[in-house]
């Protein structure tokens, strides 16, 4: 928690403040928003390791060590899960500016952080109940019940936080664009599809955490990378198809809502836990049907 406060909020405040400084002092400038940058991040990196030199438990002589091979096999995939979310954030915006000029990237680069303001909340709340998932899903199955309770506390809040939001910025979207310049406005319906994305992510709940911290990190790696590729095809034949930057938003809303509901069918299926607004119904019922059989 406290780390996604420093990225989220420290970082961003640090970068303006420190932008507005050195522009006022130098000039406006990109090399001013660069320096600018750097410094924001030395601070926060500085902020970062002096909280967990002050959070972590003192050093202590366990001489418990850990299999390389088992450490490779439970974070290498995680990793490559990871290298695809990045994949697929980076690549739409790549994708529009190679196949539709430099003014549809802007407008596309500025429509994508006024989305991801809405995603904030649903963030904080999947960092929050993360390490309970992580400590219920060493017993599987055996846990259901108490995974499943988690899974609907997260998804009360991601849709209360990030339901607001969008909301908030569905309704401000025309004001919130003509801070950037008049030349933004045509943005206005890139925003509200990417939001109907960031809605639907909240409705699943916080299905990647589910998965890649109960026992199925390779299904998470292959999943999210293989999202990345198909993303990457999908938003080539949008732009050839269509010419326009809606249609490369609409892939990424897409491909969002897809790899979510993949990810609710490996819970449902491997745990027993349903990762959507009246999931813990399916899973009562299930638990139901099943206890039924097994007295059969």
């Amino acid at each position: 928690v406290l780390g996604v406060t420093y990225t989220e909020l420290v970082l961003p405040t640090l970068l303006g403040v420190l932008t507005v400084a050195l522009g006022l002092a130098f000039g406006k400038s990109i090399t001013v928003v660069l320096f600018a940058l750097i410094g924001a991040s030395l601070i926060v990196i500085g902020l970062e390791i002096r909280s967990i030199k002050r959070a972590l438990p003192p050093d202590t002589t366990d001489e418990t060590t850990t299999d390389p091979a088992a450490f490779r096999e439970g974070t290498l995939p995680l990793f490559v899960g990871q290298l695809g979310i990045a994949a697929q954030e980076v690549s739409y915006l790549l994708i529009v500016g190679a196949t539709l000029g430099a003014r549809e990237a802007g407008l596309f680069a500025v429509a994508t952080r006024i989305a991801q303001l809405a995603r904030m909340g649903n963030s904080a709340v999947e960092s929050l109940i993360g390490p309970d998932l992580g400590r219920l899903g060493k017993d599987g199955r055996k846990a259901q019940s108490e995974i499943q309770e988690v899974v609907d506390r997260g998804i009360r809040l991601s849709i209360f936080f990030t339901g607001t939001a969008c909301l908030g910025i569905a309704l401000t979207t025309d004001f919130v664009l003509s801070i950037f310049g008049d030349g933004f406005a045509d943005a206005r319906n890139l925003v509200w599809v990417m939001l109907v994305g960031m809605v639907l992510n909240a409705a699943t709940g916080p299905t990647g955490y589910l998965v890649s911290m109960t026992g199925s990190e390779l299904t998470f790696g292959y999943v999210m990378l293989g999202h990345a590729i198909v993303g990457a095809g999908l938003a080539l034949a949008a732009a050839a198809a269509f010419n326009s930057a809606t249609s490369i938003a609409a892939v990424s809303a897409l491909t969002t809502v897809s790899w979510n509901l993949w990810f609710v069918w490996v819970a449902g299926r491997r745990l027993g836990v349903w990762s959507f607004p009246g999931g813990h119904l399916l899973a009562s019922h299930q638990a139901s049907k099943q206890a039924r059989n097994s007295e059969v």
